[in-house]
């Protein structure tokens, strides 16, 4: 029979063994639009970490069908709860964690800096030129009256907001600040030296799922993520190429088009390709929002990825460009199934995307890779060539890199 002393001991021994596995609390807030970079950073951190998920009701829809269970556990913000309301009221429990990860958080800045925030906090930076060089990235649309009115209204309100002064009040405030990739990283130590100290090397936005899709011979599956709009790709190029292409393809040719084409440009788009539609070409598209699960079926078929971006995005009333200070996200989708690209080369992607991308200038290079790539299988090599880089960036060693990151940052 064990004496008192020894009951005691075993008890001071239990509850020092449970503090140690009791797990560190994380909330991921993802109030916005960027579901996929919750998805990753939830599939990543939710075994090592008590995590608590603040989102919108379009989002943890999604999300539940994404990982086919009923996520209870998530906050879910109402449609008609404005953003800060919805945080004021649950300020409580995010004080009470040990980590705070802000996955977007694009308004209602001077609300943000006005909160004393008491966990660590993370923000992920998506726009450099809006968070860090405002006044020299101003662009302004002078395509139409109307836009250039609403514009100069937008620049004028954010005058008014003191939008610049409470970012700045912002960043000041919180513990660390992460772009969504290191060129982004490079460019804004660069250009904010008030806050390069606070910037540090970015988080992982995807990691590598080694999904093997079964080869058809005859057969080649090309997609294009993304919203079909004109202001951040280049569809013309796309429509050119497949116009000189598709009468002499030998094999049968889809075409993917992986985001919404219900506004004016994308139904036009869709009009012309389908012109192009024969018994060797088919092209699938969608005329509402795509579900991540359903984005995902489709990329798990695809040989090769198109990305035909222009350099620059209009964000607001901000020019941010492509691969310097705002990424796309088809770079990470790229990386995710170790999809083989054909990438613009105005795009400089980092280095370790290299192995899967081949560029092209224009139209004329653009149709004899394509053509290579179609009728020669040309990716299957370049997917072979960069399997051992990918493998090391599989989910294991993702999770296993990030979550030391975190520990190392609380402790």
């Amino acid at each position: 029979m064990k004496s008192k002393k020894d009951i005691q001991f075993l008890l001071i021994r239990f509850i020092i063994l449970s503090y140690k596995m009791k797990k560190q609390k994380i909330a991921i807030l993802e109030l916005y639009g960027h579901s996929e970079v919750l998805y990753n950073f939830y599939k990543l951190l939710k075994n090592d970490f008590e995590l608590t998920i603040f989102t919108t009701q379009a989002i943890h829809l999604d999300a539940q069908d994404y990982f086919e269970n009923e996520l209870n556990d998530w906050q879910i913000k109402p449609s008609s709860i404005p953003i800060e309301l919805f945080v004021k009221n649950n300020l409580g429990k995010l004080n009470s964690q040990d980590i705070l990860i802000f996955t977007t958080l694009i308004s209602s800045v001077k609300f943000f800096a006005k909160i004393d925030f008491q966990p660590l906090t993370i923000i992920i930076i998506h726009n450099v030129n809006t968070t860090f060089n405002f006044n020299n990235s101003i662009w302004v649309d002078k395509s139409s009256v109307q836009n250039y009115v609403f514009d100069v209204f937008r620049l004028l309100r954010s005058t008014v907001r003191r939008d610049i002064f409470f970012r700045e009040k912002l960043f000041q405030s919180i513990n660390y600040i992460s772009c969504s990739s290191e060129n982004l990283s490079d460019y804004a130590k660069s250009i904010s030296h008030n806050f390069s100290s606070k910037i540090i090397n970015p988080l992982p936005f995807s990691f590598f799922e080694d999904y093997r899709k079964k080869e058809n011979q005859n057969q080649t599956i090309i997609s294009i993520p993304g919203r079909v709009t004109n202001s951040l790709r280049d569809y013309e190029i796309i429509f050119n190429a497949l116009k000189e292409i598709i009468p002499n393809a030998k094999k049968k040719v889809i075409l993917q088009l992986l985001g919404s084409s219900h506004r004016a440009y994308g139904k036009k788009l869709i009009g012309k390709i389908e012109d192009l539609e024969n018994d060797n070409f088919k092209l699938v598209y969608f005329e509402r929002l795509v579900s991540q699960k359903e984005f995902d079926h489709y990329l798990k078929q695809t040989d090769f990825l198109i990305l035909p971006l222009k350099p620059y995005k209009k964000f607001g009333i901000i020019k941010e460009e492509y691969g310097k200070s705002n990424i796309s996200g088809g770079l990470n989708d790229m990386i995710r199934f170790g999809i083989p690209t054909l990438l613009i080369d105005s795009y400089k992607p980092e280095k370790w995307f290299e192995p899967l991308i081949s560029t092209f200038s224009g139209k004329a290079e653009l149709v004899i890779k394509l053509n290579d790539w179609i009728e020669n299988s040309r990716y299957l090599e370049i997917r072979e060539a960069a399997q051992l880089r990918l493998e090391k960036l599989n989910e294991e060693n993702t999770r296993i890199n990030l979550v030391k990151r975190i520990k190392k940052m609380l402790n």
